[in-house]
């Protein structure tokens, strides 16, 4: 079994637009998956305002042959009283590339007719993740969307990389000029540092983002969040509780700080929650 990790990196998307968008592609995968009859062992995502990113973990090397069983004509139209095959029953055997000896009668509720069992052999699943991975690109649907020049999709923001690995496989796709690699990218401002990345390894990805300035585990990012705003509080003897603000901020950030800061007393003259609203909302 071997892990994929999928990458899309943008310019800053929306704090709101975020979650909706990772939700949307875990749902996209699974579905892909089960279309293409991979079976899978866990599915995870997360995200920054620069990244959107899924992990998922035990995908086979290859997809499980299956049975496929196509009816065809009646029996009694594919073959003559004597038991000869007719043209209706030689032209279904030619169409399904079986001999007409091959095809079998089964009863069915309208009565007996010919089917044709056909045995489709499995594909490497690196040559199947081409077809699913643009088509979570392509179906993750946002409030708002662009299209940037030379691009041939809408999207929240323009991609400007795109990391995908099977393993220590490079999965071949490519969406608008931009081909997936083995590179991330670090923190724009603080960092800035391509950086290559050897499989598709949870922690090793955390980490090299880490070193670089992202947090990219939104509960992780959350929480660090939480623990720095507490710190202050608790030495100005004040207590916050908006969990809704703490969520926008988690997805506003790539390296969650808090700053203390000052306002003359003249800007404070007004009611409170004039004051906080105006700072929540602007």
């Amino acid at each position: 079994m071997t892990d994929l990790l999928f990458e899309i990196g943008a310019e800053e998307i929306p704090a709101s637009y975020i979650d909706p968008a990772l939700n949307q592609m875990k749902t996209l995968f699974a579905e892909q998956a089960k279309k293409h009859h991979l079976e899978m062992r866990s599915i995870y995502s997360t995200g920054t305002p620069r990244r959107l990113t899924l992990f998922v973990q035990g995908l086979p090397q290859k997809q499980e042959s299956v049975t496929e069983e196509i009816q065809g004509p009646s029996a009694a139209v594919a073959f003559d009283k004597e038991g000869n095959p007719t043209k209706a029953g030689l032209g279904f055997a030619k169409s399904q590339g079986v001999d007409i000896k091959d095809l079998q009668i089964k009863k069915t509720p309208k009565g007996e007719y010919c089917f044709a069992i056909k045995k489709i052999e499995g594909h490497e699943t690196l040559h199947i993740l081409p077809d699913i991975l643009p088509a979570i690109i392509r179906n993750i649907s946002f409030p708002k969307s662009m299209k940037w020049k030379g691009a041939g999709l809408f999207f929240a923001r323009p991609i400007r990389s795109l990391l995908a690995l099977f393993g220590d496989q490079v999965v071949p796709i490519e969406i608008n000029g931009i081909k997936a690699d083995r590179f991330i990218f670090g923190h724009p401002f603080l960092s800035g540092k391509k950086i290559e990345i050897s499989e598709a390894d949870w922690e090793l990805y955390k980490k090299l983002l880490k070193q670089e300035d992202v947090v990219v585990d939104m509960t992780e990012r959350r929480e660090t969040l939480r623990t720095k705003i507490t710190q202050l509080m608790t030495t100005y003897g004040v207590t916050i509780d908006d969990e809704e603000l703490m969520d926008e901020v988690t997805n506003l950030v790539e390296y969650p700080n808090a700053i203390e800061c000052c306002f003359d007393e003249e800007f404070l003259d007004i009611p409170a929650d004039v004051i906080e609203t105006s700072m929540k909302e602007h």
